[in-house]
């Protein structure tokens, strides 16, 4: 039996149409501004915007408390040059394959680039599984800046665990270069117990370069901010940034914990004076691509990348069960893995990846979430 008949379901989708097009002027001074959530139409084969498009997204979905929630985050390395070097083509295979397997829940890719997001649209496990935050690969007229144009964050929640999902964008006040804009999802978990629990994830790349500290600074007591009004204003209860923070100074780790509501999750769960629990996203001690890419970061070793949880008096209902790095291994590893790929797949990567060859200059974070 349906739950709406026709009218009262083109009333509701025109009515989200309107929520998600709306201006700004919801978020006070706050520079959010709402973009669609993207899914994908098996009717008309395209990329549609979810509110107005499937009608399953008024089909509530359930999660499974006593099971986690699979979450990640991963810097891609975009594909705008040194080319030569780094080979996008066999590591995007690469990473997409290795993030299939994953059956992540939550996924932040940093580094997006319009060709990249092209290969992920086309994949079926993408079409099949995720609400995903951009789709547009040229400069936007109507509706503002694409947030991957000329690279940026992509961020994308499962179909099947996820109501309501919207998606906003943030450009930092204290800006990065080109278009890193934030990219945050508000989203409601039913659990199969009958509770609601609205969430907010934050895709985030901060400004690079050693010396461009105080912008970071500046950055992080934005994203502060934002998480605070959120949580006040009742858009969300629990919220998790994650992302490329490119804190490069150890000092740095206080721009984030300053903030009493904030946990680095890597720090609740590790030592880092342990050094094999330091969490470096990337080290070139372990991957030799980065100092072909740049010769004099033979002994780079940064903590760049965190999952960094809004947890005020530790009323958190979601607590981070498990916190580990991914794509740590040779792109000829991962492609010699049966799990992952057939002979025949394999076989000309194979034979065209330099030895050096990993997924990215970082590497990942996978973390998962329970009640």
């Amino acid at each position: 039996m349906a739950l709406f008949d026709a009218p009262s379901l083109f009333i509701l989708k025109t009515v989200m149409a309107l929520a998600t097009s709306s201006s700004n002027s919801t978020f006070g001074d706050l520079d959010l501004r709402y973009m669609p959530a993207y899914s994908w139409c098996s009717e008309s084969k395209q990329w549609r915007d979810a509110s107005v498009a499937d009608s399953s997204i008024f089909q509530p979905v359930y999660w499974n408390e006593t099971q986690e929630l699979k979450c990640a985050t991963f810097n891609v390395l975009f594909d705008i040059y040194q080319n030569n070097i780094v080979q996008s083509d066999i590591r995007y295979a690469v990473q997409i394959r290795m993030l299939e397997k994953l059956q992540l829940d939550v996924l932040s890719l940093n580094e997006m680039t319009p060709p990249y997001l092209v290969k992920f649209m086309n994949e079926k496990w993408v079409q099949d599984n995720y609400y995903i935050s951009e789709t547009e690969t040229g400069e936007k007229k109507e509706s503002g800046h694409s947030t991957i144009v000329p690279y940026g964050n992509l961020l994308m929640l499962s179909k099947h665990k996820f109501n309501n999902v919207k998606f906003l964008k943030y450009k930092f006040s204290n800006p990065s270069t080109f278009s890193r804009r934030a990219v945050l999802s508000l989203a409601t978990l039913k659990t199969s117990s009958g509770q609601d629990i609205n969430i907010c994830f934050g895709s985030v790349h901060l400004k690079a370069k050693k010396e461009c500290f105080d912008t970071r600074k500046k950055q992080c007591q934005e994203l502060y901010t934002i998480a605070k009004y959120l949580i006040e204003k009742n858009f969300c209860k629990e919220l998790i940034y994650l992302g490329d923070w490119n804190l490069n100074m150890p000092f740095e780790t206080h721009f984030i914990s300053h903030n009493k509501e904030f946990t680095d999750l890597w720090l609740k769960h590790y030592d880092i004076e342990k050094e094999e629990e330091k969490g470096f996203t990337m080290d070139a001690t372990l991957n030799p691509m980065i100092e072909k890419m740049n010769p004099g970061d033979t002994g780079k070793r940064l903590r760049l990348d965190r999952v960094v949880q809004w947890n005020s008096n530790n009323e958190s209902i979601l607590k981070c069960s498990s916190i580990k790095l991914f794509a740590t291994n040779s792109v000829k590893k991962l492609l010699r893995n049966k799990l992952l790929f057939t002979e025949e797949e394999a076989k000309n990567h194979l034979i065209l990846s330099k030895d050096y060859l990993y997924c990215s200059d970082h590497f990942g974070i996978y973390f998962t979430l329970r009640v």
